[in-house]
């Protein structure tokens, strides 16, 4: 019984010597940047009284804003359906609770890039001219965010290294090194001052705002 005791302690032992050695803390970096792109849903809708007319009308207009992005600049790639519907309307319930179909409704909605936020104001007016009547928002981002993962990596390797530091001596142990680093993954999203639309005589302005790119990571330390 003492053998089987002692070989279970000797078991055990390196694990909780790992357990009681360590710090395990995760520290967060947020980096800033005014966005440099948008992505804007629009399209458009038309109610008909048969389906045939209602697609063809939609049909029409979703071709002339598809030319007109063109000669604004905005490439092809950067151009895509989305969104394809038609059903059918139908009349307020009579007495009976009867209903009838009373038309069709179509709508064909476009995910537009535009690398240029100088021209958005531009852009929806000429769809608007050429018959674009539905907007559903904008999503407005950076190009290109590697460089703004790598600040706010380090950023929070450094928060996650002081918040070690600072458990350290609240409980009196001295770090000896890093046992490993894992990366928790990054975040892009607009910040509290999110773009908003002024409506002007003949276009459209947008405030930018800021696009922020979050970092976590978890640090172990190695404490004695």
């Amino acid at each position: 019984m003492r053998l089987i005791s002692l070989v279970l302690f000797i078991f055990l032992l390196p694990i909780g010597f790992v357990q009681a050695g360590t710090i395990t803390v995760t520290g967060q970096g947020s980096v800033s940047a005014e966005p440099d792109m948008a992505t804007i849903s629009m399209g458009v809708g038309h109610n008909a009284k048969t389906a045939q007319e209602a697609m063809d009308v939609v049909g029409q207009k979703i071709n002339a804003m598809l030319v007109s992005l063109k000669e604004s600049g905005v490439e092809a790639k950067d151009v895509q359906t989305s969104q394809i519907s038609l059903y059918p309307m139908w009349s307020d319930p009579e007495r009976n609770n009867q209903t009838n179909v009373i038309g069709f409704s179509s709508n064909v909605t476009l995910s537009v890039i535009l690398r240029d936020l100088d021209m958005v104001g531009t852009v929806l007016a000429e769809v608007v001219r050429v018959g674009g009547n539905n907007f559903h928002g904008v999503n407005l981002g950076l190009q290109d965010t590697s460089g703004l993962e790598a600040d706010a990596r380090a950023l929070a390797v450094k928060d996650a290294l002081a918040k070690a530091g600072q458990l350290a001596d609240a409980a009196g142990v001295d770090i000896l090194g890093i046992v490993s680093i894992s990366e928790g993954g990054s975040q892009s999203f607009p910040s509290a001052r999110m773009a908003e639309y002024a409506m002007a005589s003949d276009a459209m302005q947008v405030a930018r705002g800021e696009t922020s790119v979050n970092q976590t990571v978890t640090v172990i330390v190695e404490i004695e």
